[in-house]
Formats: structure tokens, sequence, C-alpha cells
């Protein structure tokens, strides 16, 4: 399992989507459009499932629940 990341658009910076899935399952996946709240810019980024990374672990600081 691992959790997947994203890139903010407005300053380049890593968090996480809060959502937690194994490589295999996301490659099941269709590639639909979700939107998540970025910590860093404020805004709600819309990104498409190829778009996410996936890592086996992050500190606890960086990791950021997907929250409106």
């Amino acid at each position: 399992m691992g959790v997947l990341m994203l890139r903010c658009v407005m300053t380049g910076r890593e968090f996480s989507t809060g959502i937690e899935t194994s490589e295999t399952d996301i490659q099941k996946l269709p590639d639909v459009i979700t939107s998540s709240h970025c910590p860093h810019c404020k805004l709600g980024h819309r990104w498409w499932t190829h778009e996410a990374r996936i890592v086996n672990a992050i500190r606890p600081s960086d990791w950021i629940e997907n929250k409106p």
C-alpha cells in the first residue's frame, strides 16, 4: 500500500491526497478526473488518475488528508 501524491500546479510542491492504494489497484482504475484540496495554495486541484504517483511512505507531517 502507498499514498497517492500530487504536485501543486501553483507552487510545484507535492501533497498527499489522503488516498491509500496499491500500484496494482490504481492501474485497474479508469483515468478519470478527481478533485483534491491543496494545502499549499489553498485551492482545489482537478487531476487525472494518471497524474498521481504512489509513494510507499511519507513523514507524518506530510500526511495531509483531502479536506474541502
